[in-house]
C-alpha cells in the first residue's frame, strides 16, 4: 500500500502509531497499529531511518508508555528474495544497538524470513547477534506451513523476561502465513475511557447566519 492509502485506513478502537511504505516496488511494508486509548508515539530515529531500504531492510518504529513502564515496539520486513543477507545482518546489529542503548524494553515483531527450525549458518548468525544484546526469538513453531515445508520465519525478539512474555499462534486463513500473538504478562494496562462529543462549529458566517433567521423569526 502506498502511504496515501494508508492513510485512508480506518481501524475501529485503532490508530496508526507508525508505518513503512515502498515508493517503488510493490508489496512490502509494515504497519503499527495501537489501541487509540495507549499512550504512543511514533518514532523516527536519524540513525535508524538511514538503515531503511525496500525489500531488504522495512522497519517502522514507535513507544508506547504505560502508568508502570514503556517499551519501544518496531515492525520489520525482509524480502525472501533478498539476496544479500549479510546486509541485512549487519543492519539488524546496528538497529540493535541503538535500540537497546536508547531503551530498556524492546520488542521487535516480523517477518525476518530466516527458519529458526532449521539451525543453519544463518540461524546461528541470528541467534549470534541477538545474544550480544541479551535478546532472544520467541517463536519456535511453524508460521509458514505448505504442501512440501513447514518454516518459522516470522519472529518476535525482545530483552523482556521469558516470564513476562507468552506467544502463541493463530491460523488466520487469510494468507499463507499464520499469525503470531505475543502477551505482556504481569503488566496492567489502564483503560483512558474516551469521551465523544458533538459540537457545533462555530464560525462567523454560522453566527450571521442564525442572527438573519432569527430576525425573520420575530
Amino acid at each position: 500500500m502506498t502511504s496515501e492509502e494508508i492513510d485512508l485506513l480506518n481501524f475501529s478502537n485503532y490508530v496508526k502509531a507508525s508505518f513503512f511504505s515502498r515508493k517503488l516496488g510493490q508489496g512490502g511494508g509494515v504497519i503499527i497499529l495501537t489501541r487509540e486509548y495507549l499512550n504512543f508515539k511514533c518514532l523516527k530515529i536519524p540513525e535508524i531511518q538511514s538503515l531503511l531500504s525496500e525489500g531488504e531492510f522495512e522497519f517502522c518504529l514507535a513507544e508506547i508508555k504505560t502508568q508502570e513502564f514503556s517499551f519501544v515496539i518496531g515492525c520489520i520486513y525482509r524480502s525472501p528474495d533478498s539476496t544479500n543477507l549479510n546486509n541485512f545482518f549487519t543492519k539488524l546489529e546496528l538497529l540493535l544497538d541503538i535500540l537497546c542503548k536508547k531503551h530498556k524494553k524492546v520488542i521487535i515483531a516480523g517477518d525476518f524470513n530466516i527458519d529458526v527450525l532449521t539451525k543453519d549458518s544463518k540461524y546461528n548468525k541470528f541467534v549470534n547477534i541477538l545474544s550480544i544484546y541479551e535478546m532472544m526469538y520467541l517463536v519456535n513453531f511453524p508460521t509458514r506451513v505448505t504442501e512440501h515445508s513447514k518454516t518459522a520465519i516470522d519472529n518476535f525478539i525482545t530483552n523482556l523476561k521469558p516470564e513476562n512474555v507468552r506467544t502463541t499462534g493463530i491460523i488466520t486463513h487469510i494468507s499463507d502465513h499464520d499469525g503470531q500473538i505475543m502477551e505482556l504478562l504481569n503488566l496492567k494496562l489502564k483503560e483512558i475511557k474516551l469521551i465523544r462529543k458533538q459540537v457545533r462549529k462555530i464560525e462567523q458566517g454560522n453566527i450571521e447566519t442564525f442572527c438573519t433567521n432569527l430576525n425573520l423569526e420575530s
